[in-house]
């Protein structure tokens, strides 16, 4: 099964009818969903840095994302967006980071 969103129509449908829950460094989109289904998808703009460094930074993202979204059972779809500063955090920090904003959206989706 293909966990990620890869066609426009799906971030859109994501970022039109879902929830923002927005910190310092990141943006998380969530569209809950009733079915089993979760897919999640990785926005890194130009700004933060080069491919070499966007690469990078998606990642360890998914495996972050991954993990913290199985952790908590959700069934949805997410789109995450992330700042530069963001970027220049350690993986642990980046880690820590992501796992405060999930915790956060699902306290906001209850």
């Amino acid at each position: 099964m293909r966990r990620t969103l890869r066609t426009k129509e799906e971030f859109k449908r994501v970022f039109d009818a879902g929830r923002y829950i927005t910190k310092r460094n990141a943006v998380l989109s969530v569209l809950l969903l009733k079915q089993p289904d979760l897919k999640y998808g990785i926005l890194v703009r130009r700004k933060v840095g080069n491919a070499v460094l966007r690469n990078k930074i998606r990642r360890q993202l998914r495996e972050i994302f991954k993990e913290g979204l199985q952790l908590l059972g959700w069934q949805g779809h997410f789109v995450l967006s992330v700042t530069r500063d963001f970027a220049e955090l350690a993986y642990a920090e980046k880690r820590s980071y992501l796992c405060q904003v999930i915790q956060n959206a699902a306290v906001k989706s209850l």
